[in-house]
C-alpha cells in the first residue's frame, strides 16, 4: 500500500504540486468511506501484519512515512532513517542523487546507526510503551484510511500532530529505549543538560547510573536569543 503514495507524492512534486493538496481534495470522498475505513482498521488490528516486535515496528514506520510525505518530507537524506524495516520502506535512502539529498543537504557522516524492531521492547519503560500504543493506532488507521480511499485525513492529521507534541512537552522530546539507557550508563557518571522533566534521568538513576540533572525551572527567552551564558547560574 505505502509505495503507490510515495510514487504519486513524487509526480506531485514533480509537477511542482505538494500531494498534501491532492489528498486534500480527496477528503469528501474519505468521509463517505468512513464505515469502510472503521472495518478495515478494526482488520488490521485484529490481524498480523508481521508479528512479534516486527508488528509495532512496521506500524510506526507507516506513521512516519505518511507525516513526512504530508510534509514533503520523503526525500529527505534522513528519510530513510525512519525505516525499522527497510525492505518494507517505499523512502529513497540517500534523496536526491549525487549531489546530496533534499535541497541539497548532505547526508550526515557517520550514518546513523539502523533502527531494529526489538528497540520497541520497552521492558518496564512507560514512555516507550506509550510511543509504541500510539503510534500503532495511527499508523494503522492512517493504513486503513489510504488502503480504502487513496487519502488520508488531514484533521485527524493534525490532531495527531498536536498530540504528539502534547506528549513530547509532557514527557520528553526523544524516548528512552533499553538499548541506549544501557550505552549512556556505561558512561557514568553524567550531567545532563535540558533535562526537561527528568524522565531520561530518572531511567538511567534506576539502572544504577550516576547523574546529575540540570534545567532552567521556566523557559527563558536569553537562550533563544542566544545568551544563554549570560548572568551564569
Amino acid at each position: 500500500e505505502m509505495w503507490g503514495d510515495v510514487a504519486q507524492a513524487r509526480s506531485c512534486r514533480k509537477a511542482g504540486a505538494a500531494w498534501r493538496q491532492l489528498i486534500g481534495r480527496r477528503q469528501a470522498s474519505l468521509e463517505a468511506a468512513r464505515p469502510r475505513v472503521v472495518a478495515m482498521y478494526e482488520r488490521i488490528e485484529a490481524g498480523s501484519l508481521a508479528g512479534g516486535d516486527k508488528e509495532g515496528a512496521l506500524l510506526a514506520q507507516t506513521c512516519a512515512t505518511f507525516f513526512l510525505l504530508l510534509e514533503g518530507r520523503d526525500a529527505h537524506p534522513l528519510a530513510h532513517a525512519t525505516a525499522y524495516l527497510p525492505a518494507a520502506c517505499p523512502l529513497g535512502g540517500g534523496g536526491g542523487g549525487e549531489g546530496g539529498g533534499e535541497g541539497g543537504v548532505a547526508a550526515l557522516e557517520p550514518a546513523l546507526p539502523s533502527l531494529e524492531p526489538s528497540l520497541l521492547r520497552d521492558a518496564g519503560l512507560p514512555y516507550l510503551s506509550l510511543y509504541k500504543s500510539k503510534v500503532a493506532l495511527w499508523g494503522g488507521y492512517l493504513l486503513a484510511q489510504w488502503g480504502v480511499a487513496r487519502a488520508i485525513s488531514l484533521d485527524e492529521t493534525a490532531t495527531m500532530a498536536q498530540e504528539a507534541a502534547d506528549l513530547r512537552n509532557a514527557h520528553a522530546w526523544s524516548i528512552p529505549t533499553s538499548a541506549a539507557l544501557a550505552a549512556m550508563c556505561r558512561h557514568s557518571p553524567l550531567v545532563e543538560l535540558a533535562a526537561g522533566n527528568g524522565l531520561w534521568a530518572k531511567a538511567l538513576l534506576e539502572r544504577g547510573a550516576d547523574v546529575l540533572a540540570f534545567d532552567t525551572e521556566a523557559w527563558q527567552l536569553s537562550f533563544a536569543a542566544g545568551g544563554g551564558a549570560a548572568g551564569g547560574g
